[in-house]
């Protein structure tokens, strides 16, 4: 398998991997807040701010029709993606703390959950993409974040292969210098 990590070792690459998942993840709790302060705790000056068209455009009275019709359920869609913000955190983690001690288990751990997230956010852009009004600024903003998963997903697995052949070299060489002890 080729080297991703132009210079760096995989385990570098990994743990750099896993910063980015977690500033990541520590912007989207962060905004998730911030909007679930604003949408409950504010929601007169949102409303004010959006009815005014020379601030918000055509597009804050979209919002607020929306807002006003399903203001629940878009509370509810911005907890779920508190939720999943904080579950990725989690995450993220997991994978720094797997590539520090060297711990294929983790790092395998979050790939599968990172492949089949990436695998689901896939589809859901798909989609996004046919409904949208300007699907060519959405498109483009998602290519670029599937490129880096991809890239992300091809660092961490050659860092999984990493550890593993170097244990299986390692157990080989223990094997062979027992068999010329006895």
């Amino acid at each position: 398998m080729p080297h991703p990590c132009c210079g760096l070792s995989l385990r570098q690459g990994t743990i750099i991997v896993s910063l980015i998942d977690i500033a990541g993840s520590v912007i989207g709790v962060f905004i998730t807040v911030l909007s679930l302060i604003f949408l409950t705790c504010f929601r007169q000056d949102v409303r004010d701010f959006l009815e005014d068209e020379e601030l918000s455009g055509k597009d804050g009275k979209e919002f607020l029709a929306i807002l006003e019709q399903m203001g629940t359920l878009v509370i509810l869609v911005i907890t779920v993606g508190l939720v999943s913000a904080l579950l990725q955190l989690a995450l993220a983690t997991f994978l720094y703390k797997g590539a520090r001690e060297r711990d294929a288990g983790s790092c395998q751990l979050w790939w599968k959950i990172k492949v089949v997230l990436f695998l689901l956010g896939v589809l859901l852009v798909s989609g996004m993409i046919l409904v949208s009004q300007h699907p060519g600024q959405l498109a483009v903003s998602s290519v670029i974040g599937f490129v880096y998963h991809a890239y992300a997903l091809w660092v961490v697995q050659a860092y999984i292969d990493e550890i593993r052949f170097g244990r299986k070299l390692q157990e080989e060489e223990g094997n062979c210098q027992r068999d010329t002890c006895a």
